[in-house]
């Protein structure tokens, strides 16, 4: 009887672990179809080539590990290129080959036909001996979105690179410096260049998406006895409504830069100015709402940016920060971006931060649809 009992529980044991070992296979098999499928989207959008596109996932997915195989491959039947439309129960129905294309489905496989062998069972009794046939999807489509720019005009942004606070370019004096338009090599002027790099990347995706720009710093008046007149900053402005004429907004971007910018950091303000224009967008109820947040510094008038991530979260909002330069407080924007869901980037120079914009450009406007 113990005999029994005891080969009992070892049958119970290894069937256990087998399904442990099947459930950690289908978790790794989701993990490369998403990444596969999202993978194939970008190289499609950047290149206009399924074959490209294919390839791509392919390789995305040998670079990933799926337990229970060895050097897992996609093939050319596993990728479908095709068209999702979002229905009136707010799912997507994916149309495999049909145009225009804006969705790569994956389909990661263990056995079935496939070019990766079945999963092998840790114990030879279990299942007896056969292997299991496993399969995860994914599809990623590029969908309709509509962007805010947020971008912190605050005084900081003016001084240089150097990372040492009040420090302006040509060591210009704060008397002339504080009222001046930002000069070449300021952080201001590399964030204009970071931006450029974004509508490259934009411009570079088949369809043009609706932008929007906000810039935020903080109420200030001040006398300037060199240029004898009082300079002025507001809290939160709407540079540029939105649109899909992308030179609008640079220029818009530009002209913040062709005056004097002074004031605080109020954070809080531009995400609420973004998550007002989104409500009032002609596009808000189908499409994908994103806010991309800029600062250099630490937010020092108004809220807490995070409790305004909050708000942005229940109107389906994501938001990608960007933190540039040693005074950044870049927990504060990580937990801004993690309660949207969005990604977080640090940028330490002009190199990164157009690094950060043009990965952002890459990769908004997917969604894992199914």
């Amino acid at each position: 009887m113990f005999l029994f009992m005891l080969a009992a529980l070892i049958a119970l044991g290894a069937m256990a672990l087998d399904l442990s070992l099947v459930e950690a296979a289908r978790t790794d098999m989701r993990i490369v179809s998403d990444l596969s499928s999202k993978a194939a989207s970008v190289e499609y959008t950047q290149t206009g080539s399924i074959s490209l596109a294919k390839s791509r996932a392919k390789n995305l997915a040998i670079q990933n590990t799926v337990i229970g195989a060895k050097d897992f491959r996609l093939d050319d039947a596993d990728i479908a290129a095709g068209n999702s439309q979002r229905q009136t129960n707010n799912k997507f129905q994916f149309s495999e080959d049909a145009t225009p294309i804006n969705s790569f489905r994956v389909v990661a496989r263990l056995g079935g036909g496939s070019v990766n062998p079945g999963l092998q069972s840790l114990f030879p009794g279990v299942r007896n001996g056969e292997a299991t046939d496993l399969s995860q999807m994914a599809t990623a489509t590029e969908i309709n979105l509509d962007i805010v720019l947020v971008l912190d005009r605050s005084a900081s942004m003016a001084f240089d690179l150097s990372g040492v606070d009040w420090v302006y370019p040509n060591r210009q004096s704060f008397d002339y410096a504080y009222f001046q338009a930002p000069q070449p090599r300021s952080r201001w002027d590399s964030l204009e260049n970071a931006i450029d790099v974004f509508f490259d990347e934009m411009g570079q995706k088949e369809k043009k998406e609706h932008i929007a720009l906000v810039s935020y710093s903080a109420p200030e008046s001040q006398y300037s006895a060199v240029y004898r007149r009082t300079f002025t900053a507001t809290e939160v402005t709407t540079n540029a409504n939105f649109t899909n004429d992308y030179a609008v907004v640079q220029n818009a971007v530009r002209a913040i830069g062709n005056r004097e910018i002074i004031g605080g950091t109020a954070i809080s303000s531009g995400i609420d100015r973004a998550r007002t224009l989104i409500r009032n967008s002609p596009n808000a109820s189908f499409s994908e709402k994103v806010i991309i947040l800029m600062t250099d510094g630490q937010w020092n008038t108004g809220y807490n940016p995070v409790q305004a991530a909050v708000y942005a979260k229940h109107e389906r909002i994501t938001i990608h920060t960007v933190s540039f330069g040693a005074g950044a407080s870049f927990s504060v924007m990580q937990d801004v971006a993690n309660t949207t869901g969005g990604i977080a980037f640090q940028a330490a120079s002009d190199q990164e931060l157009q690094a950060a914009f043009r990965e952002i450009a890459r990769s908004i406007g997917l969604s894992l649809t199914e």
